[in-house]
């Protein structure tokens, strides 16, 4: 799709010109290159296994719910064409992807920051600074790193275009652009459902358009691009409806109940990961009552007055026109942060870990747009601004690392699992009584074992796998003490932070009479003999044997 901008360019030559969308592009898979050989992680395997099964349905999870995300399966359904059971090709496309997205990242913070009283080089820098912070921010390994993260880099990568589209139909008044716009923002729709958020943001821009115009007549087009906006939603949950059996689906009707005391809770946890990789574990007990902390409070106050120090500092610096326009910019990127963080918000996310981080994607655009338009309002002398624009690359980069590093221990825990089961059984019919289900927040087979069984390999048949218990490990090696008594076994976890998400109590042979979150005592009772059992320790699957 070609879009013109005033001066009738179009992205596509600004882009060829500067050589801009494959810097991003390799940038990307540079970034995210340690992680291009992991192995598949838990839903990878329930979702590409249903694809290399030859089931190509748009809709799963209907008992908890049901998901209806097209795109993101048609993606699954070119990869595995590509690459069948290879995961390397799965990674370069999620790399792809997020590195269009900062490509998009910097065309957007482009057009939204012309004519706000910087010179072309300024906003040129802005937008790459932009586009930089989005590629390198730590928060979004579980959309990158995670084959199954997918959805919302796709959901993205259309909104985005959406958003660039509708600036386009703002400038040049086509209608052709506004078409593009609805389209778009479908499509964005069928690769994921938080997507739904995107109208709330266009008539955010609607109305600051309008307002910095300060023309009344113009809220009758908004009115009417607003009736547009509602009659996609409207179609799409229609077709949701026709494909699901229910409107809302995915995690339930319960995750839009909006208690303010949520809300207060989870908001600046939001916050904090949209800007800053996870926070070290050590200051878990700080946060949990942090102003009986004295070190938070030393923080906070210091916080305050570097923040008051950069107000007086710009108060200083810029003119009142210029400051005025600057907030009024700031406080649509604000209401874009926040509409774009309401279909997920009430879902959770952890300040210690990558859990949950995918939900910040999307918001984090508009706090990395933020970022860089505040960088150089305060720091307008070039070669200061480059220093800064190089710390902060260096931080995010370490950050990502890091993150990437938790990932790469958790592929390699999959493998490990995988390889043992595949190796070690001799059955087509397999017990498992404890196996990782996520590693320090990473998924590892919290479900997708029996698909991986199935269909990630073929030295042998496997026809049924059970799962007693699932375990959220802080390492690999976590230490677990399995003792076995006759028919009757016991599994404590003896490491901090181990503990068992997940028992199913309702297994044929499985007496389950004592479980908590670090024991689990169970009786095997008249198993059948052509089935092979399996226990977890020492980072490695271990068969049960009569001698065990």
């Amino acid at each position: 799709m070609v879009v013109m901008n005033r001066s009738g360019m179009t992205i596509g030559n600004i882009g060829n010109r500067l050589g801009i969308p494959g810097l991003f592009v390799l940038l990307a898979i540079a970034a995210y290159s340690t992680i291009l050989t992991s192995f598949f992680l838990s839903d990878d395997f329930a979702q590409i296994g249903r694809v290399l099964e030859g089931d190509f349905s748009v809709t799963w999870g209907l008992e908890h719910g049901g998901f209806f995300r097209p795109l993101f399966i048609v993606s699954y359904i070119i990869d595995s064409t590509i690459w069948g059971t290879a995961p390397v090709g799965y990674h370069l496309t999620n790399a792809l992807l997020h590195g269009l997205n900062s490509y998009l990242v910097f065309i957007l913070t482009r057009r939204w920051t012309r004519n706000r009283s910087l010179e072309p080089s300024t906003t040129l820098r802005v937008s790459l600074f932009a586009g930089l912070i989005f590629l390198l921010l730590p928060s979004h390994t579980e959309a990158v790193s995670w084959i199954s993260g997918r959805a919302d880099l796709l959901a993205t990568l259309f909104a985005l275009t959406a958003l660039v589209t509708f600036d386009s139909y703002k400038q040049a008044g086509r209608l052709r652009y506004l078409a593009y716009t609805l389209v778009l923002f479908v499509l964005a729709l069928m690769a994921k459902e938080s997507a739904v958020c995107l109208p709330l943001i266009i008539l955010a821009l609607e109305i600051s358009f309008v307002m910095k115009r300060s023309k009344t007549g113009d809220l009758v087009g908004t009115a009417k691009l607003g009736a547009l906006l509602g009659a996609s939603v409207s179609l799409y949950l229609l077709v949701r409806y026709v494909y699901l059996g229910t409107f809302v689906g995915g995690y339930g009707a319960s995750h839009l109940n909006f208690k303010l005391s949520l809300l207060w809770e989870r908001l600046p946890k939001f916050a904090v990961r949209a800007v800053s990789p996870p926070l070290p574990d050590q200051l878990s007990s700080v946060l949990i009552k942090p102003f009986k902390s004295g070190a938070f409070i030393l923080f906070a106050a210091v916080t305050i007055l570097v923040v008051s120090a950069l107000i007086i500092h710009r108060r200083r610096l810029l003119s009142l026109t210029v400051r005025k326009e600057q907030n009024a910019f700031l406080i649509v990127l604000l209401a874009s942060f926040l509409f774009s963080l309401l279909p997920v918000l009430t879902l959770g996310i952890s300040v210690f870990d990558t859990l949950g981080e995918r939900f910040v994607y999307l918001p984090s655009v508009f706090s990395s747009i933020a970022i860089a338009y505040i960088s150089v309002a305060l720091v307008p002398n070039s070669k200061r601004w480059f220093v800064l624009v190089l710390c902060v690359s260096i931080f995010y980069s370490v950050g990502l690392y890091r993150s990437n590093q938790n990932w790469i221990r958790a592929a390699a825990l999959s493998q490990s699992v995988f390889h043992d089961l595949t190796s070690l059984s001799t059955h087509d019919d397999i017990l498992i009584l404890d196996v990782p289900g996520s590693l320090r927040g990473v998924p590892v087979y919290r479900n997708g074992l029996e698909e991986a069984l199935r269909s990630f390999q073929n030295n042998k048949r496997i026809g049924r796998v059970q799962v007693v218990a699932h375990l959220d490990l802080p390492a690999a090696l976590a230490e677990i003490d399995v003792v076995r008594n006759s028919e009757n076994v016991e599994i404590r976890l003896l490491s901090e932070k181990s503990e068992f998400s997940q028992v199913n109590d309702r297994l044929p042979c499985v007496e389950v009479a004592e479980k908590s979150k670090t024991l689990l005592r169970m009786k095997l009772n008249n198993c059948p003999t052509g089935q092979d059992r399996f226990f977890f320790q020492h980072g490695r699957m271990m068969p049960v044997s009569n001698g065990q």
